[in-house]
């Protein structure tokens, strides 16, 4: 008797602290989760199943990689690589800062809601979009590089003509 109820409350202790242990590990968010995911992409540079395929190029990058608007994934992949080199590699969440000066260009959409991460390489800095339902990048832009088809600003209207009254 004296051995089954040592064995109850081992049972008993057992299940609540596998119960807290439970409670005390918390899930990464999607967001966290997908930003690991694109480091270690670019770190080991050895996962080109990181970009979606096709993947949206933003214009500079289509013009300094030759590639149409929708690219192969692997293709864009591997010419990233190719740039970054042996240079360290930091990915992080984009700024308010960058988004702005990125600016609207054809291709991106940054009222998706999707996750948007700055990845540098020495010098050079992407802006990627990444999308969790379809666990890779969507987009891929260079920050730092002015727009090279800018949108079409349209004229200021005049109410009042010089000279005219």
């Amino acid at each position: 008797m004296r051995q089954t109820a040592a064995t109850a409350l081992a049972a008993i202790a057992l299940v609540a602290w596998s119960t807290q242990a439970t409670f005390a590990q918390r899930r990464t968010s999607p967001e966290a989760d997908a930003l690991a995911y694109v480091y270690s992409a670019f770190l080991t540079q050895a996962d080109p199943g990181v970009m979606a395929n096709p993947v949206v190029l933003g214009p500079e990058l289509q013009r300094e990689l030759q590639l149409p608007a929708r690219a192969d994934g692997g293709r864009v992949y591997e010419a990233l690589i190719a740039r970054a080199g042996k240079n360290p590699v930091d990915v992080r969440n984009a700024t308010p800062q960058e988004l702005a000066a990125y600016g609207v260009r054809r291709g991106f959409n940054p009222k998706a809601g999707l996750p948007l991460y700055t990845i540098e390489a020495g010098d050079l800095r992407f802006l990627v979009q990444y999308d969790l339902q379809r666990v890779s990048i969507s987009f891929v832009g260079q920050l730092g590089v002015p727009d090279p088809d800018p949108p079409p600003v349209a004229p200021k209207a005049d109410s009042k003509k010089k000279g005219a009254r």
